[in-house]
């Protein structure tokens, strides 16, 4: 499985639980988890002067549906393992989930973000309503204080109490509760947030059961055994929320501003145009193994890539949006060469100032960032994370064979990254342009494989003793 590193620097799961003591709901209610907003990557703004202390920003059904917010709830270790304590049977542990509400429609839950996540049903009603209260748009990135979530007749609320973290009610809370004593210990249930896995339980209404009946502990337990179960969780969570769900909604107008770039009134690139830029990585950790941005003639030199559209496509998902404005990874399930539809560079003074790349799968990307100049990526091969400064130096369209060009930009970038222990170069040739390696005991010679001077479509070892005889 990839490493999806945009998901691990944000403490998103991106796997499959894989404690076999976690209670997995037998019914699906279908597959794919998107990625959670992430409001630092917003490409719309909220409007300045219209905003207000407190101001709820509201998004129903007949504003337009399929837009979305995210939370993460966490469970509550300390109460799963009480009630493990207290039965004689193992219960099932709670675990991480993440809850997808898109207005128009149930809402819905996964352990972990994928193309191929199992989901579940969180409730039974559609959601209805969403409503937000920002922060001040002069402070960038804005960041929900307030969320409401209107289903039927259920509220889900969330406060901001921390940099991260929302206090949440409107979900089943089972207050603290003390048992009898087990080996001479008092035992203390926390105060947790209560969710029924459904069809079974009840949701975000809980399991179902009363705690204080005589028999909750044994009726607890049976739970498990149709495909059900009950996840404790801690009161606060995590939410995902952007302004760019406004988008294409009839509120578009009346809370973002337009636009920093007009792309309608740009003219796309044509089929012998590309656009060219110069990546800084500033965070090694952000290099992936096909963008390392290493230069082995100066190893201690910046992490400096050339990126190219067309061209780089093949490899890189560039960050992006969707269809209904949720974080994707654009392109990343299209074949090679079936990946783009158009990409709109916009001018100012001559000078690139942004571009707008538009996918076959819906999807668009716009870099670089307004304020901060970078561009992000997931490499499509191994699910690392590209993520760099576009420099204005460098960064321009290139007209004539998009093609050939990109074969030499390949080439650059293959003998930048060539490691010269392992290769042999004569003249910056590299005349082994396949596979060399160390070998012997302790590394005495070298093995090198060629191609055959008497057979193009052959090779042949060569051993290079390294020491003298």
């Amino acid at each position: 499985m990839k490493t999806q590193e945009n998901l691990i620097q944000r403490k998103i799961p991106y796997q499959p639980v894989s404690d076999s003591d976690v209670a997995i709901p037998k019914e699906v209610a279908g597959k794919g988890m998107s990625i959670p907003t992430d409001v630092e990557r917003a490409v719309r703004k909220l409007k300045k002067l219209d905003w207000e202390e407190d101001k709820l920003y509201s998004l129903s059904k007949d504003d337009g549906t399929g837009q979305s917010i995210f939370i993460m709830l966490h469970p509550d270790s300390e109460a799963d393992n009480i009630l493990n304590q207290l039965n004689e049977e193992d219960i099932k542990k709670s675990a991480p989930i993440i809850v997808k509400f898109t207005i128009g429609e149930r809402p819905i839950w996964s352990h972990y973000v994928s193309n191929d996540a199992p989901t579940y049903y969180f409730s039974e009603n559609i959601v209805d309503n969403i409503g937000i209260v920002w922060s001040n748009p002069e402070d960038l990135p804005v960041s929900a204080k307030l969320i409401t979530i209107t289903m039927g007749a259920d509220l889900i609320t969330l406060k901001k109490s921390t940099k991260e973290m929302y206090a949440l009610t409107g979900m089943a809370v089972i207050k603290e509760q003390e048992f009898e004593e087990f080996d001479g210990v008092v035992m203390r249930h926390p105060t947790v947030l209560e969710f029924g896995i459904l069809p079974y339980g009840k949701g975000a209404k809980g399991c179902g059961l009363d705690i204080e009946n005589e028999n909750f502990i044994e009726d607890y337990a049976k739970q498990y055994g149709g495909g059900g179960g009950t996840y404790d969780f801690k009161q606060k969570g995590t939410a995902y929320a952007s302004p760019d769900m406004y988008v294409g909604t009839g509120m578009e107008e009346e809370f973002l501003l337009p636009p920093e770039v007009n792309f309608g009134q740009q003219s796309s690139l044509s089929a012998d145009e590309a656009i060219v830029f110069t990546l800084v990585m500033e965070n090694p950790t952000f290099t992936t193994d096909n963008f390392t941005g290493r230069n082995s003639r100066s190893p201690s030199s910046k992490l400096i890539e050339t990126v190219m559209f067309p061209g780089d496509e093949g490899l890189l998902a560039p960050m992006g949006t969707g269809k209904n404005g949720d974080l994707v990874n654009c392109g990343e399930e299209l074949p090679e060469g079936r990946v783009l539809k158009s990409i709109t560079p916009a001018f100012d003074n001559g000078e690139i100032i942004s571009v707008l790349m538009e996918f076959r799968d819906g999807s668009k990307a716009i870099f670089p960032d307004e304020e901060t100049r970078t561009f992000q990526a997931t490499d499509k091969e191994t699910g690392q994370m590209l993520k760099g400064v576009v420099q204005k130096k460098g960064f321009y369209k290139y007209t004539g064979n998009p093609r050939q060009e990109y074969e030499t930009v390949k080439e650059q970038r293959r003998m930048r990254n060539l490691n010269r222990d392992f290769n042999i170069l004569v003249e910056d040739a590299n005349i082994t342009r396949a596979i060399a390696w160390y070998g012997g005991e302790n590394g005495e010679i070298m093995e090198v494989i060629v191609p055959d001077p008497d057979n193009a479509s052959k090779s042949i070892l060569i051993t290079i003793p390294l020491t003298e005889a």
